[in-house]
């Protein structure tokens, strides 16, 4: 179980409390029905947008003998948006709808450290901007370090491809991560609103490295609801 939180610009200042005055939140419930499978859903307040995913691991790193030296997942999603439309020809379910594939490469190179890379192609039906590219590609990148047993710093970033809309960024992260047994805190810094694939990917707005940083912050707690053996 997942609650996530992201609010308005810093740079916006008291007129905004920092951008405290302006929130958006995810709820999601992940389940690992298997070793290497794991389903999900969620509901943004973000375009009031609902989601789910299906992730698997097909290959995983291991060392010895037969070494191999990552880790690799493809995960796939949907999701659709429910704001209401004042256009005058109201979008059925289908013109609400996206989906994305993704592949995500990861290496742990040591105790403290981690990488990955994370190629995605998101297709929106009916993008909010006619500038829009339908299918966009994406390129993403991100890093784990390890400060402490308990304590971690984490560096997102994506690129995308293709034709945007003007005022549309890069989403860019840093985070830290603080573990408390079954619960994890993080804190986070982004120039991204949206919480999931579609939303970061296409609708990105703000320069980070010009100030446009969201302050958030995620919580996470893990459930076993298998019986334990004796």
């Amino acid at each position: 179980f997942r609650i996530m939180h992201r609010f308005g610009f810093v740079s916006d200042g008291v007129k905004q409390f920092f951008g405290l005055d302006v929130a958006s939140m995810r709820m999601s419930f992940d389940y690992g029905i298997a070793d290497n499978l794991t389903v999900g859903i969620g509901r943004s307040t973000f375009r009031k947008e609902l989601d789910a995913f299906i992730k698997t691991r097909i290959i995983q790193q291991t060392k010895g003998a037969r070494e191999i030296p990552f880790s690799l997942v493809i995960a796939a999603g949907y999701a659709v948006h429910t704001d209401p439309s004042f256009a005058p020809v109201k979008p059925n379910v289908v013109d609400r709808s996206s989906y994305y594939v993704q592949l995500i490469a990861g290496r742990k190179f040591s105790q403290k450290f981690s990488m990955q890379l994370s190629p995605i192609l998101v297709h929106t039906n009916q993008p909010f901007d006619i500038q829009n590219d339908q299918k966009v590609f994406a390129m993403g990148g991100g890093a784990r370090i390890a400060l402490t047993s308990r304590m971690a710093l984490t560096l997102d970033y994506h690129h995308p491809f293709g034709e945007r809309a003007q005022g549309l960024t890069d989403p860019v992260s840093i985070g830290l991560d603080l573990s408390t047994g079954g619960h994890t805190f993080q804190l986070q810094f982004s120039n991204a609103t949206g919480m999931n694939e579609r939303a970061y990917i296409t609708q990105t707005t703000g320069d980070f490295f010009k100030g446009d940083i969201r302050f958030g912050f995620n919580l996470s707690r893990i459930f076993s609801l298998g019986k334990r053996r004796a």
